[in-house]
């Protein structure tokens, strides 16, 4: 999923601008350890638990969102935001 994948490349070097490199390049395994991020606001962590969801056997989300929208919004803040 593109999202992801975007999401991930933010991730990564969001984590290498606050001085702790990934040891990951799973764009779900940044994910996972964004979840922990005591910096990461509710919104963004909302964003985060909606992009590591699986979808159904219908390849639907369990929820309804925009994947797209919200990991751009996530990779804007992450990218923009020095103390997110």
């Amino acid at each position: 999923m593109c999202a992801r994948r975007a999401a991930g490349v933010a991730i990564r070097e969001y984590l290498t601008r606050k001085g702790t490199p990934p040891s990951s390049a799973s764009a779900v395994d940044l994910l996972t350890l964004l979840k922990d991020d005591p910096r990461l606001s509710p919104d963004l962590k909302l964003i985060v638990d909606h992009l590591t969801l699986r979808v159904t056997e219908e390849f639907k989300l369990p929820v309804d969102a925009d994947l797209v929208a919200e990991a751009r919004k996530l990779c804007g803040e992450l990218l923009s935001n020095p103390g997110v």
